[in-house]
């Protein structure tokens, strides 16, 4: 698959799962408590790439965020990449069949990526999350504090 074809599957994945277009390789998801963000990122040593799946907590340390490329240039609040499950629907140098791959893309969205971003388009699904799934789910301690989520 070449590089134009697998980000057109990618956007239009992206945008059916209900994230914007954003800057650059980015897509995004507001809320009125969270901005939601996925980055695909490519690798610098082969045609492989990376989800960044990032969040910002509106409120957090006093502020307001917006869309913007400062924004979204940053990791986030919290930030996680895509497990390796789906490493091969991300290598374009691996004999992953076309078609394969745009079904593997499909399922990362409806499995992991839209369903996270739903959860976490607010605090109370944040906190959630970070309980049911820790070791997923890395919260740094000032916003742990801030969510009030207890180490475990």
């Amino acid at each position: 698959m070449e590089t134009q074809e697998f980000r057109q599957s990618f956007d239009a994945l992206a945008q059916r799962s209900g994230f914007a277009r954003a800057r650059g390789a980015n897509w995004v998801r507001q809320s009125p408590e969270t901005i939601v963000a996925i980055n695909l990122q490519r690798s610098n040593y082969g045609r492989f790439y990376y989800v960044n799946f990032k969040v910002w907590l509106q409120g957090f340390a006093g502020r307001t965020y917006v869309i913007d490329s400062d924004l979204l240039s940053d990791t986030g609040h919290i930030f996680r990449r895509t497990p390796r499950d789906y490493e091969a629907a991300l290598d374009l140098e691996s004999e992953l069949p076309q078609l394969d791959r745009v079904a593997r893309l499909a399922e990362m969205f409806s499995s992991l990526l839209a369903p996270l971003a739903s959860a976490f388009a607010t605090q109370e699904g944040i906190r959630r999350c970070a309980l049911e799934q820790p070791g997923e789910i890395f919260l740094l301690p000032a916003v742990r504090e801030y969510l009030g989520v207890q180490s475990s």
